[in-house]
This record gives structure tokens, sequence and C-alpha cells, in this order.
């Protein structure tokens, strides 16, 4: 079974931030080294490519200290840094060329509707694939809204899982084009629930 790991493209940014800590003297490279484990700094200095896979656990330890020095231990700063990487998505154009790819292209932004479907929910689940090597993603449309559960996911780290709030709460507003406050829980270490209220 392959190690827990999350895709380049994403470790990039939080490793970017984290050098510039450094660089602006917020933390020193002595304290990162002394928080990080062997591999994590020769990880953070090597810069992995966007396709290539890099440790979970590497990417929590990174993320960690970032929410320590940058986001004064405050879950909101989690949250923020997951829209803005859903942001990012939205402004590649890649989702809305995958909204139209699954079929959807008469409900997307070029007919000037924006409506938040159970297709939208089940593409946006589906994009975990790209992003974690692990952990079974998927929608359901329940009362007074909707929830994508996730399973086999005790190696997701609770940063990772606040970080999620905020790309989902993204993906959903930006669709719908409705303001969205997206919770979780984590019944279990090995399944969390987000839960997305309803946008009609």
């Amino acid at each position: 079974m392959p190690e827990p790991a999350i895709k380049g493209s994403a470790f990039e940014a939080a490793a970017a931030d984290l050098v510039s800590l450094i660089e602006r003297g917020r933390i020193s490279r002595e304290a990162v080294v002394a928080a990080l484990e062997p591999g994590d700094f020769e990880l953070l200095e090597t810069k992995p490519s966007p396709v290539a896979w890099v440790p979970i656990g590497t990417y929590a330890r990174i993320v960690e200290l970032l929410l320590r020095f940058e986001g004064g231990g405050d879950t909101e700063y989690l949250r923020r840094r997951g829209a803005q990487a859903a942001e990012r998505l939205f402004d590649s154009g890649l989702y809305a060329q995958l909204r139209h790819g699954a079929a959807i292209g008469e409900l997307t932004e070029s007919k000037g509707e924006h409506v938040f479907t159970e297709r939208d929910g089940r593409l946006m689940t589906s994009l975990s694939g790209a992003i974690f090597n692990f952990g079974a993603w998927s929608f359901r449309v329940v009362e007074h809204g909707y929830e994508v559960e996730v399973r086999d996911t005790a190696a997701l780290p609770e940063v990772a899982r606040f970080a999620a709030e905020g790309f989902l709460e993204v993906m959903t507003s930006r669709t719908s084009l409705r303001q969205v406050r997206v919770t979780s829980q984590r019944p279990s270490p090995d399944r969390i629930v987000f839960r997305i209220p309803s946008t009609d």
C-alpha cells in the first residue's frame, strides 16, 4: 500500500509560504529544521514537481508551522488556505472545463445560469483523487443540504480537514453564486463528514 501522500501542486503553496516566512525572518531556519522530520526540509528546498506525490506527514508538519507562525493558531487561517486553493482552481478555468465535460453545459455560466447540482457535488469529490492518493470521498443529498463523506482517512491531518472546509465552501459558492458555510466533523479517526447547506 502506498504511503499516504498529497500532490505536489497542493504541497507547493504551503512550501513556498513557509520559505517566505524564513526569508522574512518570521521563523528561523533552525526552528523549522527542529520542527520537521528528517527529509521534510529537503523536500521544502527541492520543490517537488507539481505532479509528484509528497508524504502527507510532511505537508501536515509544514502547514502546522504556518498555522502557528502565520495563522496565530486560528483554524480560520486553514479555511482561508483551502479557499485560496479553490479560487486558483476556478481562475485556471479547469473547473469550468470539467463541468462542461460532465455534460452539464446547460447549467454553466455560459448561459448566465449558476446552479449547484448533485452532479457538481460529485464532480467536486472526484477532484480528491487528483489531490490525495488515499481516502474514499462520496457526495450525497440530505435534508436541508448535502454531505461529503470521506472514509479510509485516518491519515488525513486536521489541518487538511479545515482547509477542505474552505475549499468546498468556495467550490459551492462559486458554482451557485450563493454564500455558504461548510462545516465538518470527525465521528471516528477514519471518517470525516462535511456538511454543505442547501443553496436553494
